[in-house]
């Protein structure tokens, strides 16, 4: 296993959807994954949360300018639309499979 928790950073701009993905995360791994949520257009105005990340997901935009981004950060991008239940099923599809990657990477180190 790491020796710490990998720390996710869940960035949008639409209001509450980077919040909807932190509760997920937290319900689904919260023994695997530290979760914040991002929420502003500039990038450079979170750098705390950007120097804590280990993953920035960005939920349904464009990419932003990724230069404010430290390079040990991956930037992954999804998409997730429809209705709120919709969304909601969505990002719990999406963050089970990420934890589901956080806990083969530690299955393996156990090996």
């Amino acid at each position: 296993m790491y020796k710490r928790k990998p720390r996710i950073l869940f960035y949008s701009l639409t209001p509450g959807l980077a919040e909807q993905a932190v509760a997920v995360l937290l319900e689904e791994g919260q023994a695997w994954a530290e979760a914040q949520a991002g929420v502003d257009s500039a990038l450079a105005a979170f750098a705390d949360m950007l120097a804590w990340a280990d993953l920035m997901v960005v939920l349904n935009q464009q990419s932003p300018d990724v230069s404010a981004v430290p390079s040990q950060v991956t930037v992954r991008h999804w998409s997730v639309t429809g209705n709120t239940d919709e969304i909601q099923a969505e990002l719990r599809r999406r963050i089970q499979g990420l934890l589901g990657g956080i806990r083969m990477l530690a299955a393996s180190d156990e090996l």
